[in-house]
């Protein structure tokens, strides 16, 4: 959580997503050398009065950590429904995408990831999930449909593959979300997942496919927490 404008575009998305679990919404903070206790406060009382007015009845929770932005929220996604990160630079070339932390934790959180940029105008109350193939189509369709419900608006299922991406990115601009799989592992400069991501259409959200066995799955019962953090990193 940092201050920017695509930090509190992804305040405001998580907010309204933990309204709609009944869950608490985390505000993470990563402190970094030099910052004061003012600087580090008026972070936070931004994004709580940006949570606030997205979804007034949220329950707040402010959080810093001492650590580096990308261990803060892979530990923030172990008892996280869902970490929401942003993502600024949508004019940048592709390439700027991978130096982001929020391209860091796909494939690596605990939780599904929402990357959400600014700014970021919703024209359609649609969820759009596009699975990619039959290993991946129930988790994705699964955190798809439950998005879908809890915020009472139609699910829309888009398949894609590698030429296809383009035509469902089209398709998903403006919508509500994007849900979409990603396995472990490095990315790809081809991979439906890291597109999105940059291209940003809407807020993508990305499930992990496949769990590493050195940690235990998470999934997304309603009361667990929605952290939110900034421009990918809460620094």
């Amino acid at each position: 959580m940092d201050g920017s404008a695509a930090a509190l575009t992804a305040t405001r998305f998580a907010a309204c997503e933990a309204r709609a679990r009944a869950a608490p919404l985390v505000l993470m903070h990563a402190t970094s050398s030099g910052e004061t206790d003012r600087q580090r406060d008026t972070v936070l009382e931004r994004a709580a009065a940006a949570a606030a007015a997205a979804a007034p009845g949220v329950e707040i929770v402010r959080r810093t950590s001492g650590w580096s932005p990308l261990a803060a929220l892979l530990a923030a996604s172990r008892d996280a429904a869902m970490l929401v990160v942003g993502l600024a630079g949508r004019d940048d070339p592709p390439e700027a995408a991978d130096e982001s932390v929020a391209l860091d934790v796909l494939g690596r959180a605990g939780c599904p990831v929402a990357v959400v940029r600014a700014p970021h105008l919703r024209r359609r109350n649609v969820v759009v999930a596009a699975p990619t193939d039959i290993e991946c189509d129930a988790r994705v369709l699964a955190e798809a449909t439950t998005l879908a419900a809890r915020r009472g608006v139609p699910l829309i299922i888009d398949h894609v593959d590698g030429e296809g991406t383009d035509l469902v990115l089209d398709r998903a601009t403006g919508a509500i979300a994007l849900v979409l799989g990603r396995q472990d592992g490095p990315a790809r400069y081809d991979e439906p997942a890291r597109i999105a991501v940059h291209r940003g259409p809407c807020p993508v959200v990305v499930v992990r496919t496949a769990e590493r066995t050195s940690e235990s799955p998470h999934g997304t019962a309603p009361g667990r927490p929605a952290a939110a953090d900034g421009v990918g990193g809460p620094g």
